[in-house]
């Protein structure tokens, strides 16, 4: 089965719709930071509320929810004291929204511990070869990975904020200014994280413009092209 990634270059280029769709055509599982979010918060389930899951068929923040435990468990972070998901930072690549990481304090040690975590999260979804990944640096965490397809999306900025309006029912100057200090994240999150800038294309295996190419026309390409990656 495939794995394939899918960034946007900048917010509000259709990454999660294109993401969403190529997952529907292709029987894929979906997962951006809202599904890692709700994996992140089933780690502090109650037993009672584990004991109501029982009869039902685990889905996938179900699994993800017991891999990111037991990473957690092994991880320097874990001890502390505090929640090791969102008490040590560890949700900042994982969940957040870009223009909602805070910057580095000074001397602070923890980026490479955070990384390391979010590197074996996003490797055990991968390992399951059947998954659309929707941004968190996932291309560059899998640019080596054997058959993964890493597509970029992009899109004029008149295109993204009108997506923005729509999607976050905002108005123009909300969602203008929505998509700057997004943007201004998404560099800040790139280059601490990854020492690189997010609008590079030779880190994508395609691009997709979103706005000259409708979502559907545009997943039935990355699906056709995913079968063509080298292993």
């Amino acid at each position: 089965m495939p794995l394939i990634t899918v960034t946007g270059v900048s917010i509000g280029t259709g990454a999660h719709e294109l993401g969403a769709e190529v997952a529907r055509k292709m029987g894929l599982d979906y997962v951006d930071r809202v599904i890692l979010a709700e994996a992140a918060r089933q780690i502090g389930s109650t037993p009672s509320a584990v004991a109501e899951q029982v009869e039902r068929p685990l889905g996938l923040g179900d699994r993800l929810a017991d891999f990111v435990r037991n990473v957690f468990e092994r991880s320097a972070l874990a001890g502390s004291g505090a929640d090791p998901y969102f008490g040590g930072g560890m949700d900042m690549l994982l969940v957040r929204e870009y223009r909602d990481i805070p910057e580095a304090a000074s001397g602070d040690d923890n980026d490479q511990q955070i990384l390391q975590v979010t590197t074996a999260v996003i490797h055990e979804i991968a390992q399951r070869d059947n998954a659309v990944i929707i941004g968190r640096g996932a291309h560059l965490i899998l640019r080596d990975w054997p058959g993964a397809l890493h597509v970029g999306t992009v899109a004029s900025r008149d295109a993204q904020v009108r997506r923005i309006m729509e999607r976050e029912h905002l108005s123009m100057e909300e969602a203008e200014a929505y998509c700057r200090d997004n943007d201004r994240g998404r560099d800040g999150f790139y280059h601490r994280f990854f020492g690189l800038s997010p609008v590079d294309a030779s880190n994508f295996d395609m691009t997709v413009n979103t706005e000259r190419l409708d979502i559907a026309a545009a997943a039935d390409l990355v699906a056709a092209a995913s079968a063509f990656v080298k292993s």
